[in-house]
């Protein structure tokens, strides 16, 4: 990879993601025991922070025993930012530190909404919102808040959604949404807060603008992230431009072509869609990314690692392939076996082959049986 390249790198399929990458900061910090903890590692969630640390604990760093005791480096779960780790984000810019206001508790704000409900709805006149109603709506509309802003969207123009030609009840849902865009930024000023998403993003975008102006002196490691929202976007691209930053991809298909490629990053319901964006976003093709750990980090166990085209690796990309291509994904959505939505993980089974004929020949013997017994009991 050449220097100046933007760091990202990728863990093949077939290899434990967060053992590798343990492995991987470990050999980055042979020599020095106290290189680990300067070390600071960005992760999707809690539960990967847990799995890591419970990774690092299994591992065995210059032949010791797995279990010796290690300092381990700082990690964050991007996913769920608090109030108590801002020291993620501690520095100044431009001479002044970069303040973002408390999150608004959701309590408080599913409150705030329903009350903006039942007043909508009074000022309507005719059909008046009981406040269970407006309990439900508010839920709506909080989700609805969550989601232009993690998408980097505004009401602005709000008022192309519903063509006039449309009905009328079309029209009373427009006036419903834009109570959000006329009164909610108003309330959350005078609340002094955030909604978490927004919050979210400024967290992100704060700290992309501090690395980006003050380049961190230690490692910066973003693993398991893989963009999908402008602000992580944003910032995935500075750690990938840091001296000592990298971004580690999971199961990335670097043997696709380019024609394929093309077709991933437009399909969102592609597994490898998001990574594509981040790509698209850092000006890098699949060819460019390398496999995690780095070689030069790990000169003793190179020969240990198995090449991304290994076997197991290929039938994986193979398969993955199959499922998510236009005519399979056609097929299987007409026949029900699956679901390709990009936000569900868990997908049924397909049916067995034969399982419909299998069932039937089980309805029929219990069938059998009970017409058996029947005619046991007439004559008795």
């Amino acid at each position: 990879m050449s220097p100046s390249l933007p760091k990202v790198y990728t863990i093949a399929p077939d290899r434990p993601f967060l053992a590798t990458l343990a492995a991987g900061l470990l050999e980055m910090a042979t020599g020095d025991p106290l290189r680990l903890p300067r070390v600071t590692v960005l992760l999707p969630t809690r539960r990967a922070v847990r799995s890591l640390r419970e990774a690092f604990l299994r591992a065995t760093p210059d032949g010791r025993e797995a279990g010796t005791p290690l300092l381990l480096p700082r990690m964050w779960p991007i996913g769920d930012l608090d109030s108590e780790e801002l020291s993620l984000a501690e520095g100044v810019v431009d001479g002044g530190e970069l303040a973002v206001a408390p999150v608004i508790p959701e309590l408080r704000r599913r409150l705030l909404l329903t009350r903006l409900v039942l007043e909508w709805g009074e000022r309507r006149g005719k059909d008046r919102i009981l406040p269970g109603q407006a309990a439900a709506l508010a839920t709506s509309l909080a989700h609805l808040l969550d989601n232009v802003a993690t998408e980097g969207a505004s009401f602005e123009k709000i008022d192309d959604l519903v063509p006039e030609n449309l009905a009328e009840h079309w029209q009373i849902v427009l006036h419903f949404l834009k109570i959000l865009p006329q009164h909610w930024p108003r309330i959350l000023a005078e609340e002094g807060a955030l909604d978490p998403a927004e919050r979210r993003n400024r967290l992100l975008e704060r700290q992309a603008t501090i690395w980006r102006s003050s380049r961190p002196r230690d490692p910066v490691i973003a693993a398991g992230l893989l963009g999908g929202l402008p602000a992580l976007t944003e910032l995935l691209s500075v750690i990938a431009t840091l001296d000592q930053g990298a971004v580690i991809l999971p199961g990335l298909d670097r043997a696709c072509a380019d024609d394929e490629w093309l077709a991933i990053g437009q399909d969102e319901a592609h597994p490898q869609y998001l990574m594509a964006g981040l790509l698209g976003a850092l000006g890098l093709t699949p060819a460019e990314v390398r496999d995690w750990p780095p070689t030069e980090l790990e000169p003793r166990s190179a020969a240990k690692v198995r090449p991304q085209t290994s076997r197991c690796s290929r039938l994986l990309y193979a398969r993955r392939k199959k499922l998510a291509s236009p005519a399979r994904r056609k097929r299987v959505r007409v026949r029900g076996e699956f679901d390709f939505s990009a936000r569900r993980c868990g997908r049924p089974r397909p049916p067995m082959p034969g399982a419909a004929c299998s069932r039937s020949r089980q309805i029929r013997s219990m069938a059998s049986a009970a017409t058996t017994a029947r005619a046991r009991r007439a004559r008795l």
